[in-house]
């Protein structure tokens, strides 16, 4: 079941899912429909089939009370000479077909068969009821068919030339039904032809980013073809890996599921539309793939006027009241935690990107010229003020 936002319509169309603006899910893909398979026989080869039949029957329908289904088998097999007999002198009704170890049964009138029916796995014929009943309620003594006989082999034969009619004119030989073959391409293989198919609207209408005044424009840090290179790596597909894992790092879990058959690609366009959905609101509205400041002026000590945006450079260990410092990972996780290193120096590698805007993150350890973090004033100069020390919500003034 898929519930994404509304932002999904904009990237799954032609029937793979549609959903509409609350999320809710409203259509769901029928692959039958989408390949359009129809049906294994065609009328033409029911009717050859009918023809082909060694013994023509007719079926009539009696009630009979059963405690399972049954599977109906109306083509009655000329090779069981059980058959012939086994209505000799029977009553109108369903008996026991002999040599099938109760697994089969006929339908009798007047002395003949008028119809055969196998029961399903696990049942057997029972007369007591007049249809399949489970194999431990049944008493069935029926030692199964005698040994084999080879049957004669049949030639092959020609399929018919294209011949003149009566009219002269030459008759088109018989079409044959059958499905076409398998597309055994890998699923990915499908994914990315119906990603390239689209890729004008998905930069028109996904990879889309907004400044602080709500104008659009082509993000600069998500593109298209990065996309699809990311996923490629992400699947092996691109040639890095080697293993059968298809992970970069080993584990299959850390792939991005595309459809492990031909056939489930479409599962692949749905996890990428969660996907894209997703980071839309996260990441590519903000056009930035890292934590970057949004909170400011949170020194309720310093001096400020309306209409000021300080933020506080110690926003890098915590914003809106948390401290990152004070984060550990869950019992079962602890192996993968990291201690804190007070003398680690890494910075971000994006930020909002519009004049005076804020830098990246960045976290460094205390000195002896730096004791104390200020803030950015994305107000009037657009730089790193240190005039005082400058709290963040959790009242940190320092980036160790």
């Amino acid at each position: 079941r898929v519930n994404c936002p509304e932002y999904l319509p904009a990237i799954v169309d032609n029937g793979v899912v549609a959903v509409d603006n609350q999320g809710e899910e409203e259509e769901i893909l029928n692959v039958n429909e989408l390949f359009d398979f129809g049906s294994n026989n065609s009328q033409e080869e029911q009717q050859q089939q009918q023809q082909q039949s060694t013994t023509t029957t007719s079926t009539t329908t009696t009630t009979a009370t059963t405690t399972a289904v049954v599977t109906p088998n109306n083509n009655i097999n000329p090779y069981n000479e059980a058959l012939l007999t086994v209505c000799n002198g029977k009553s109108a009704g369903f008996h026991e077909l002999p040599t099938t170890f109760c697994k089969q049964y006929v339908s009798c009138i007047d002395g003949k068969v008028s119809s055969t029916q196998t029961c399903a796995d696990s049942l057997v014929f029972d007369p007591n009821i007049q249809g399949c009943n489970w194999e431990n309620l049944v008493e069935c003594t029926d030692t199964g068919p005698p040994p084999p006989t080879k049957q004669p082999t049949k030639l092959p034969t020609k399929n018919p030339t294209a011949t003149e009619d009566e009219e002269g004119q030459q008759a088109k030989p018989p079409v044959s039904s059958a499905l076409p073959p398998p597309d055994n391409r890998k699923a990915t293989t499908k994914v990315y032809e119906w990603l390239d198919g689209r890729k004008q609207p998905l930069n028109d209408q996904v990879f889309q980013s907004t400044t602080k005044d709500g104008v659009q424009y082509r993000s600069y840090w998500f593109q298209y073809n990065d996309f699809i290179k990311a996923l490629k790596v992400s699947n092996g597909d691109d040639g890095s890996i080697t293993s059968s894992s298809s992970s970069i790092t080993g584990n299959p879990k850390h792939s991005f599921y595309l459809g492990n058959k031909g056939y489930e690609w479409e599962y692949g366009i749905v996890n990428i539309a969660a996907f894209l959905a997703h980071a839309m609101t996260s990441s590519i509205k903000h056009d930035a793939c890292d934590e970057y400041h949004t909170e400011q002026n949170t020194d309720l000590d310093a001096a400020k006027t309306p209409g000021d945006e300080f933020y506080a450079i110690s926003n890098s260990c915590g914003q809106y009241g948390l401290n990152y410092a004070d984060f550990h990972c869950k019992e079962e996780e602890k192996h993968m935690e990291c201690k804190v290193d007070k003398n680690l120096k890494l910075q971000a590698t994006t930020s909002l990107l519009y004049p005076s805007a804020p830098p990246p993150l960045s976290c460094r350890p205390r000195s002896v010229s730096e004791s104390y973090t200020g803030y950015w004033d994305a107000t009037g100069t657009g730089k790193e003020m240190i005039v005082f020390p400058y709290e963040n919500s959790f009242g940190r003034t320092d980036t160790e």
